[in-house]
């Protein structure tokens, strides 16, 4: 361990300190020769990288460094425990696989609530073939209240009876929808700040979802039963995400231009 690594690990541990506690405890418990003048220029580089804090005469951590590194901690955690790492394909863009509907949805809203996506909860802006229906649990209800806040906006290509009856769940949420809104894309699209999200189906899932929204007849239970073996079943879902403000504000207007032009029509 450096004499770096050391500072940040004593300021977890007991805080604020000064520059000479800090000292000291490096000499006395981790056995270090390292020169009080050393530690101080190491601990006024952490503090100009915002890393650390000054309170007064004393140190300690700086509690948005220590959120952004939990933040990134839960997504590696989230990462390992699906087995499926995050690929980065450079530093404005990633790629990553999800083996099911339920995994999908799952991603989006755990990402959503730990700030992955955006550093502040900001509303949610979509362009899909059909809007999103999950069975969602009651722990997922209060992350859905923040992502479909009252300027979020869904544009569907599609207008069938299952459309319309999901969309009275997002409208009682405060959401703005539109169904038929727009020519049907490859992909279904989620702005949330500067961060894209492509979701691209497999043509299977595609297909076996097309089948369940253009039923004639409202849901019954065999109907259900159906459809949460399509959502719980695996499927390679591709998604990517782009940290681009210029396309996210570009799709952002595009969506916001289409409820302007639905307003103006009625």
């Amino acid at each position: 361990m450096n004499t770096r690594e050391i500072i940040l690990e004593i300021l977890g541990k007991e805080w604020p300190l000064s520059s000479k506690q800090v000292h000291n405890l490096i000499l006395r418990h981790y056995k270090k020769q390292v020169s009080y003048h050393t530690v101080y220029e190491i601990i006024q580089d952490l503090v100009d990288k915002q890393i650390i804090t000054k309170k007064q005469k004393a140190y300690l951590l700086n509690k948005k460094w220590l959120d952004m590194h939990i933040k990134e901690l839960k997504n590696i955690q989230e990462s390992y425990n699906r087995n499926q790492p995050l690929k980065i394909v450079n530093k404005e863009s990633a790629q990553i696989q999800v083996q099911s509907l339920a995994e999908l949805m799952d991603f989006i809203f755990k990402n959503y609530e730990n700030y992955f996506f955006s550093e502040k909860h900001t509303p949610f802006f979509m362009k899909v073939k059909h809007p999103w229906g999950g069975f969602y649990t009651e722990k997922d209800i209060p992350i859905l209240k923040k992502a479909f806040q009252k300027e979020s906006i869904i544009l569907a290509s599609k207008n069938t009876l299952l459309d319309r009856a999901i969309s009275k769940f997002y409208k009682k949420l405060g959401v703005q929808i539109i169904l038929g809104a727009h020519e049907q894309t490859e992909e279904d699209n989620i702005v949330i700040g500067d961060c894209v999200i492509k979701i691209y189906f497999p043509e299977e899932l595609r297909q076996e979802l097309e089948n369940i929204f253009q039923m004639k007849t409202a849901l019954d239970l065999r109907k259900i039963r159906k459809a949460k073996h399509i959502y719980d079943a695996e499927h390679t879902i591709n998604i990517v995400i782009i940290r681009n403000k210029n396309i996210a504000d570009m799709i952002r207007k595009e969506i916001q231009n289409a409820i302007t032009v639905s307003k103006h029509s009625l």
